[in-house]
């Protein structure tokens, strides 16, 4: 892992001992030839985690959605690039004039890949397992609230929800709500099922994810690719090396922004540089002395210079945030100014706390650079305000048993990833503890707008509250970052939900 300020090595070449071999080198470090430049109906994606399963139907886990959203799994809705919405396994939907109760027709004609046909009765049992007592789902709650699901025939579904949900739609397009088939849900986490263009062919577990073709889709004229490999390169160093290598074709998400100058003169390298939901945020233990103490937390917000994080931990590609709020979406407020960088208003703050020395705490960090260099900066501001900010390195499969299962932190940063997902700050089971009435109401009247410009004014109440009693230290909204070799093409340059849909991607001539 590399230092906040640090640049990451190229891997040297490998020379061969013949001239022949020595000038053959010399053409490839010249021109780096694609990872499947002889295949053309195949593409290699890295990704910077490991992929612990691949139902994202039943545990936490962004990769996997990222794998499998839209490429295996399809949702009754389904995201566009610009974050607006389309069909998806649902062709049409109405919604009734008091906003509880969702008529969806189904599209026709759609097969899992085992050979059996999807129909309405798919949707119902995966929406009842979801909300069930033994669901494992993320987003279990969500689901809990469909009192009623109706099947009136096999292209209609009819939920009856407990009280309006203004983002339910948003919510069917997340990974968490793709349709799975009874017969065969109970293996999906190794051997997924599923609608989607693609289907498993092998899974190396700790090294790559291989789908291929899937021949029974509905819709074969617009898949273009035979194989996809999904391959793990979790060191930032070893990202940069594989891209230079030609090892993979695409890199979404991509670790080492200190890296692209390099990439966008190699005229065989595409650098994309794309609007992203990504707010990294440093989640505070609410249920842990001294962050139930809003002032303490107001403090901790105004102790940090965002601008200085993005350009440390980012080099610049980013925008800080002062509220847990999309920047590209249209109800979005500027709520930066309420925490400004204050070292001495943030001193005021702790001694009016109680804390006038300071404190110790520990934050818990995911192996991703700009998480680690971020850390390392705010630690070293929060040092300017007497508070000691230890950090302990974690990997991925810790993070999720220790922080987001166990609530075992003082502190931790993450880029929160799915859209719209502010229901986190009412949920005081989330891995934040936070737990306030008031915005638990903010949140029931965003849920329960009837119209735009209602929903638009709750949006700016909320944004509001969480500058103000700050839940979580909102630092930056990342951009989607993304290298491709040239000629790859129907590539998403923004990512508005965690996915990397290969359905109409293709090498162009």
């Amino acid at each position: 892992m590399n230092s906040k300020f640090g640049s990451i090595p190229l891997v040297s070449r490998r020379l061969l001992l013949s001239a022949v071999g020595a000038l053959l080198t010399a053409t490839m470090l010249a021109a780096p030839t694609p990872a499947l430049a002889e295949a053309r109906d195949s593409v290699t994606i890295g990704v910077r985690e490991d992929i612990p399963g691949l139902d994202p139907t039943i545990r936490q886990g962004t990769i996997i959605s990222l794998v499998t959203l839209g490429n295996v799994f399809e949702g009754l809705t389904r995201f566009n690039e610009d974050g607006s919405l389309s069909p998806g396994l649902a062709k049409s939907w109405e919604i009734s004039p008091d906003g509880k109760t969702y008529t969806f027709k189904l599209v026709e004609g759609a097969k899992f890949s085992d050979g059996s046909d999807f129909d309405a009765a798919d949707v119902k049992w995966t929406f009842e397992r979801n909300g069930g007592a033994d669901s494992t789902n993320p987003e279990k709650a969500y689901f809990a609230l469909m009192e009623k699901i109706e099947t009136p025939d096999a292209n209609t579904v009819v939920l009856h929800l407990s009280e309006p949900n203004s983002l339910l739609l948003q919510k069917l397009a997340w990974g968490v709500s793709a349709i799975v088939a009874q017969e065969t849900a109970a293996d999906n986490a190794a051997n997924p099922v599923g609608t989607g263009p693609f289907k498993l062919k092998t899974w190396d577990r700790g090294a790559a994810v291989t789908l291929t073709r899937n021949d029974l889709y509905r819709e074969p004229a617009r898949v273009k690719l035979n194989t996809v490999v999904f391959k793990l390169v979790e060191d930032p160093s070893a990202q940069v090396a594989a891209v230079q290598a030609g090892d993979v074709d695409f890199f979404p998400l991509f670790s080492s922004p200190e890296s692209l100058e390099q990439f966008k003169s190699n005229p065989d390298l595409v650098v994309m540089d794309g609007a992203s939901e990504f707010e990294v945020i440093m989640g505070l233990n609410s249920r842990r002395k001294p962050f139930d103490n809003v002032l303490v937390r107001r403090a901790l917000a105004k102790a940090i210079d965002r601008q200085a994080v993005v350009d440390g931990a980012e080099y610049g590609y980013g925008k800080p945030i002062g509220a847990h709020f999309s920047t590209n979406h249209p109800a979005y407020v500027d709520m930066t100014a309420v925490n400004a960088y204050d070292p001495e208003a943030a001193k005021a703050l702790l001694a009016e706390a109680g804390y006038p020395e300071g404190f110790e705490t520990t934050i818990k960090v995911p192996p991703q650079g700009p998480f680690v260099r971020s850390a390392e900066i705010v630690a070293a501001y929060f040092e300017q305000v007497g508070v000691t900010l230890k950090i302990e390195k974690v990997q991925w499969p810790q993070w999720l048993e220790q922080v987001f299962q166990n609530h075992s932190y003082d502190i931790s940063i993450v880029d929160h990833v799915s859209p719209m997902d502010f229901d986190v700050y009412a949920n005081p089971n989330f891995f934040f503890g936070y737990d306030s009435p008031e915005f638990q109401a903010i949140w029931q009247e965003i849920k329960a707008a009837p119209t735009e410009e209602q929903q638009t004014a709750a949006f700016h109440k909320m944004q509001d509250f969480l500058a103000k009693d700050v839940p979580a230290l909102f630092l930056y909204q990342a951009r989607n970052i993304s290298i491709a070799r040239k000629g790859l093409t129907g590539l998403w340059k923004s990512m508005p939900t965690f996915k990397a849909d290969m359905t109409e991607v293709y090498w162009a001539d």
